[in-house]
């Protein structure tokens, strides 16, 4: 599904022009604690996609934030460059993932910790979306798992539309936590398998966290692995950010070498990484961003 160009007053659609499954209207949210943070990163989508040049341009993200009523998002909100960082991390992330798919029309997608992102919706995928370029013909065959807790699940569902069906395009939506094993006999392992994470490992236990990737790894023989993670500074300084307070989430996990996962599977590969000048040098918004610094960083690794 392609990323949509609407304005905020216009109704999102799908790269086909078909209409999405509809969200319910006059939602209430109920999150606690880290799960809040789904929150923080809606709010800068969607405030990155009314500016005149948008550096994501998540059109999706006001689709959703309008079908929410009587919640206070001023609590949940970060600043300009809290918004500017999450966006560019989500852009980059986007890209890697993008770019996967266009080589692998065959694929098994799965986004842990999903929230209320519309990635599934932004990116071509699936024949629906003509994932092929090139093609006259879509071939592509994709199974995208979209995964969350429960409540969150249950909020998504209410709020974000699924992916129409099409030729190709195999959407799941699984309430259960990353961290469990259970769920892994549900997905297709018989082709390359793309995993992202996006604002998932720093709110893990690192033993729990380490101990989801083994398995994930012993599923599926061939794929790649994007995430973000924190760096110790980050981890260190977590007391003085107004959302961590606000909401009462915890960063647990920092990771500053992501070359160490390789040590997790002989197959497993560094490719990229894109640290804090990545994150703040580049795009619209770089005008209003300070000097780079630690903080998240979107981190690739292949296993071949």
């Amino acid at each position: 599904m392609a990323q949509a160009n609407s304005k905020e007053n216009t109704k999102a659609k799908t790269a086909g022009g078909s209409e999405p499954a509809t969200a319910v209207p006059g939602s209430k949210i109920t999150l606690t604690g880290t799960q809040q943070t789904n929150l923080t990163t809606l709010c800068a989508r969607a405030r990155d996609a009314v500016l005149a040049r948008p550096l994501l341009n998540d059109t999706w993200a006001l689709h959703v934030l309008n079908q929410v009523k009587d919640y206070d998002f001023r609590r949940v909100q970060s600043g300009r460059f809290g918004c500017a960082f999450a966006c560019k991390r989500a852009l980059i992330l986007d890209r890697w993932a993008q770019s996967w798919l266009d080589e692998h029309p065959r694929a098994t997608v799965i986004h842990l910790a999903c929230g209320l992102d519309s990635r599934c919706l932004r990116l071509r995928w699936g024949g629906g979306a003509g994932a092929v370029a090139g093609s006259q013909k879509s071939t592509a065959d994709v199974c995208w798992v979209d995964l969350d807790l429960p409540d969150v699940v249950d909020l998504r569902r209410k709020l974000v539309p699924q992916p129409p069906p099409a030729p190709g395009v195999d959407y799941r939506l699984m309430g259960v936590s990353a961290t469990d094993s259970g769920w892994l006999d549900d997905v297709p392992a018989d082709r390359p398998t793309l995993i992202i994470m996006e604002g998932l490992t720093m709110y893990l236990p690192e033993r729990d966290g380490l101990a989801m990737l083994r398995r994930l790894l012993q599923r599926f023989s061939s794929g790649a692995l994007i995430f973000d993670a924190v760096g110790s500074l980050t981890f260190r300084l977590q007391s003085m950010s107004g959302v961590m307070r606000k909401t009462g989430a915890r960063l647990t996990w920092a990771i500053d070498e992501p070359r160490h996962l390789e040590l997790l599977d002989e197959r497993l590969r560094f490719v990229e990484n894109a640290g804090g000048p990545d994150l703040m040098s580049k795009g619209p918004h770089s005008g209003i961003l300070p000097a780079p610094c630690a903080g998240s960083s979107g981190s690739s690794a292949t296993r071949r």
